[in-house]
């Protein structure tokens, strides 16, 4: 059984132009071919006639229609303008309560039809242009004066209204303007507050005379944030107009009622397709109907397609046609439900070259290819392959859908597995409750991601068990290592493979300035007993050879990580040139000790670092002053230190030592 033996497939190709309804035949067809649902139905029925008629006064205002790219925005609008225009369409409405109530506008309009494109004109000039010139064509001859002269355009209509009952008594004017939100999103701030402003206008206009006002916005102007800085302009045009939303409800009608239509036959066939993989699921029977009508959609589909607001010209009609047209000619899969899941939409987004302009779809696409790579080379389970990468598209879209990719919130198990109509071919052998052992299988397969790629690229909230792809772990760890490694030469690979034994041996130093003086031939040199007394650095350099290549005179602030055992500030220490190069593995100069001058124990040193510090030795051979050195420092950290005066209560000079 193919997937065109259930459904009875019509596929929507082209978008509809607002400008396709001054053609009779085309006005037409568009009013034959529009699917109209209960909710769509009740708003035309009770918003959108009741405001266009003027044969009953009421507080007739401009009307907006709101509704995303590809969801029938234009569709309608072309729709209502036709009935206005011409009686004989409302006999081809599909809906005939719709027809009934269209009676009151059929007919009864002159209409002016436009679509804002790329201009820099003000909107009072892009509109009074139009009608300037379709009134001409109709025999009406008017010129708006400029916008300098005149202090209202509230005049102006009526005078434009007295010039065309004048040639048509009977009738109303209908402009309708399409295209009118990505119009205002270009003007400056002080455009764009005319521009509202000439829109009050118009509204306001609505209520007193025949000239009645329909936009189309691909959102509602009075909720968004882009316009939040003239939100008293935006409220008060509010005030004057209504909205039409088309919500998700309509756009699924139209994909079961004229993109998926079946017969009763046909469904009947679909629910004993779907009815035995129910079982696998949390709420597939409840809503069965729901699955029936939209096959082979899935009907989460939609309302996730609906939340990706990154991508903004998402067409989704277009979108759910073009992936029919692939599936009319397979065979529906005996061992799975074969129907299409918002992971579906991933192969879209990847492959169209200009979502890759828009930063956070391309943050995306990156981490998911990186993901989707590791997959295919180092997943350990073959079986669960088609899983995991289903699981990667899923997440991928999802991650598009939370606002902010970065935010941590992405789908539980559960979510994933009735989203998505996950189905492993055998799990109904496994005996327990088969909606259990699918989870469990679900969720296995998302720790062995997680597994395989090490938690870089993805992440699991553990309050709400939600996976989502992580772009801040995007970074392939491996490769920058192998890329940073090539750059080095053989001395920087020498200071950084000293500088990881010195993380791992965490080596501390724990010891009191006299110890030093007295067993380690470190001598004090700049000593002031006021600066140490309150905290400040002492200088400490060696004088003897040590084996350290080519020390040269620095703080050990810069090089030594210093802080004490006991209660007192950190220390600085230097180390004077004059040390010799005796290895050519020379201990770097900025291999970190940690000391104070406030140490009340110096047993405080650890057994368990002179077993590394010997361990050290053992391995490099060619560094033996620096392990002697190191095993000094260690017999210094256990013994009792005397007690010692500052230098200068036995008015001893410590003169710098001559280099």
């Amino acid at each position: 059984m193919k997937y065109g033996d259930l459904i009875q497939f019509e596929p929507i190709e082209s978008v509809v132009q607002l400008r396709d309804a001054d053609e009779a035949a085309a006005a037409r067809q568009l009013v034959e071919t529009y699917v109209i649902s209960a909710e769509m139905a009740e708003r035309l029925v009770h918003l959108v006639i009741p405001q266009l008629q003027f044969d009953q006064p009421m507080d007739n205002k401009g009307l907006l229609v709101v509704g995303n790219y590809g969801t029938g925005k234009s569709h309608l609008m072309s729709v209502i303008s036709s009935l206005a225009e011409n009686s004989e369409l409302a006999a081809y409405l599909n809906d005939k309560s719709v027809a009934s109530a269209a009676s009151k506008i059929s007919g009864r309009f002159k209409v002016v039809r436009t679509e804002i494109g790329s201009t820099t004109m003000s909107l009072r000039d892009i509109l009074v242009a139009e009608l300037e010139e379709h009134l001409a064509a109709m025999g009406v001859s008017y010129s708006f004066p400029p916008a300098d002269k005149v202090s209202n355009n509230k005049r102006s209509f009526e005078e434009m209204m007295s010039a065309f009952h004048h040639k048509y008594p009977d009738h109303g004017l209908l402009l309708v303007v399409d295209e009118l939100l990505d119009y205002l999103r270009t003007r400056k701030d002080q455009d764009l507050i005319l521009d509202l402003n000439f829109l009050r206008e118009i509204g306001e206009v609505c209520k007193d005379l025949k000239l009645r006002f329909i936009a189309g916005l691909q959102e509602a102007i009075f909720d968004s944030p882009r316009f939040s800085f003239v939100a008293d302009s935006i409220r008060r045009v509010k005030d004057r107009f209504e909205q039409i939303l088309i919500a998700r409800k309509d756009v699924k009608f139209v994909v079961a009622e004229r993109l998926l239509k079946k017969t009763a036959d046909q469904q009947v066939k679909i629910r004993e397709y779907l009815t035995p993989f129910a079982k696998f699921y949390g709420h597939m029977n409840e809503r069965m109907d729901e699955f029936v009508r939209l096959f082979p959609v899935h009907p989460d589909y939609i309302d996730t397609f609906e939340r990706v607001t990154a991508v903004e010209k998402r067409e989704v009609l277009k979108t759910l046609s073009r992936a029919m047209k692939r599936l009319i000619g397979q065979s529906v899969p005996d061992d799975r439900p074969g129907v299409i899941a918002y992971d579906g939409y991933w192969t879209t987004l990847r492959e169209d070259p200009s979502f890759r302009a828009v930063p956070d779809i391309r943050a995306v696409i990156d981490c998911s290819s990186v993901l989707e790579a590791r997959i295919q080379q180092a997943f350990t389970r073959p079986a669960y392959k088609p899983m995991a990468t289903q699981l990667i598209h899923a997440l991928s879209v999802h991650r598009l859908t939370t606002g902010d990719i970065h935010a941590p919130l992405g789908a539980t198990p559960e979510e994933l597995r009735d989203g998505l109509c996950l189905f492993q071919p055998g799990i109904e052998d496994l005996g327990g409750d088969p909606a259990d052992d699918l989870l469990s299988q679900v969720e296995t397969v998302l720790r062995e991601i997680h597994k395989t790629v090490s938690g870089q690229f993805i992440s699991s909230n553990p309050d709400n068990r939600q996976y989502y792809l992580d772009l801040k772990k995007t970074d392939d760890f491996h490769a920058l290592i192998e890329r940073r490694a090539e750059s080095l030469d053989s001395s920087q690979l020498d200071r950084y493979y000293y500088e990881a034994l010195r993380r791992v041996m965490e080596c501390t130093v724990c010891f009191r300035q006299s110890s030093v003086i007295e067993e380690s031939g470190l001598f004090l040199s700049g000593w002031n007993g006021e600066d140490a007394a309150h905290g400040g650095a002492a200088y400490v350099e060696a004088a003897g050879d040590l084996g350290f290549a080519k020390a040269r005179a620095v703080q050990l602030a810069d090089f030594v990580g210093m802080h004490g055992c006991g209660c007192g500030p950190a220390q600085a220490l230097a180390v004077q040139p004059g040390m010799s190069e005796s290895s050519p593995h020379a201990f770097p100069e900025d291999f970190a000790f940690e000391a104070s001058e406030h140490c009340q124990q110096a047993s405080h040193c650890t057994t368990g670092r002179r077993g590394q510090v010997q361990r050290l030795g053992q391995r490099h051979e060619a560094d033996a002053e620096m392990f002697q050195f190191l095993q000094r420092r260690e017999q210094i950290g256990d013994r009792s230190s005397p007690s010692i005066q500052p230098p200068h209560h036995d008015n001893i000079d410590f003169s710098p030592p001559c280099r």
